[in-house]
This record gives C-alpha cells, structure tokens and sequence, in this order.
C-alpha cells in the first residue's frame, strides 16, 4: 500500500510552482492563495481537480504530486539541456548560471533574439548580424 504524506505533496508542489508567487500559481490554478498555502504546507492534499489542472499548466503528472513516483514534471528539450549542463558544472559555473539566470528573470527588458539559426541552452545563436 502506497502511504500518502500531506508534507512530502506540499514540497512537490512548491517545486511545480517554482518561482511564481503563491497567488500568480493559484490564479493559473483557478483556486484561493490560501488553498495553495494549504497543500504546501501539509495541511491538505490537492483535489482530483486541482491535480489535473497541475497537469494541464505545468505538466506535472498527478501520480508524481501524491506519490512522489512516476514522470515528475515535464521537461522541455531546452530545460533538459540546461538541467545536464548544469549538473555537469563545477560549483562556480552552478553558480554564475543561477546568477544570469534570477538576473535575466527579474530584468524588466526583455531580450530578441533573431535570425536564421537561433538557438539557446548552450548553443550559439544569432542576434541581429552578430554571433554571441
């Protein structure tokens, strides 16, 4: 018999949510702020609803939220590149990465990145006619 721990469901969906605020993720979730307080902090397991709207956002595969087994959260190709480029890196690169990254999340200007053969995660790309 699987045993289902409030507290262990909460820390998986506080990895769902990310870095969203807790009302920006219930928002997506059509649910109370205080009902995503709830379930991150154990108080509560997500509904069948929740669960699939979880699914549907963030792709977060219900069996994985309750059971801790299962796909876990979807990953895109880049996300997967980024995740092996990062575990592969001594600390220093780990952490100059994080660093770029909250930067470029919290910058208000966002970046165009254009041209024939733009690609990111570590891999060149073009912006206007100069190589980066």
């Amino acid at each position: 018999m699987i045993e289902v721990d409030l507290h262990e469901i909460g820390a998986r969906i506080r990895d769902v949510r990310g870095n969203l605020t807790q009302a920006a993720f219930a928002q997506k979730l059509g649910i109370e702020r205080k009902t995503v307080g709830r379930y991150e902090s154990g108080d509560r397991a997500p509904d069948a609803v929740a669960l699939l709207r979880l699914m549907a956002e963030f792709g977060a595969d219900p069996a994985w939220v309750l059971t801790g087994r299962g796909a876990g959260l979807e990953l895109s190709d880049d996300e997967r590149e980024l995740l092996s480029l990062y575990r592969s890196a001594p600390l220093a690169g780990k952490m100059a990465a994080v660093g770029a990254l909250k930067g470029a999340a919290s910058s208000q200007e966002g970046v165009t990145i254009s041209g024939n053969h733009a690609r990111v995660a570590g891999r060149d790309y073009f912006e206007g006619n100069k190589k980066k």
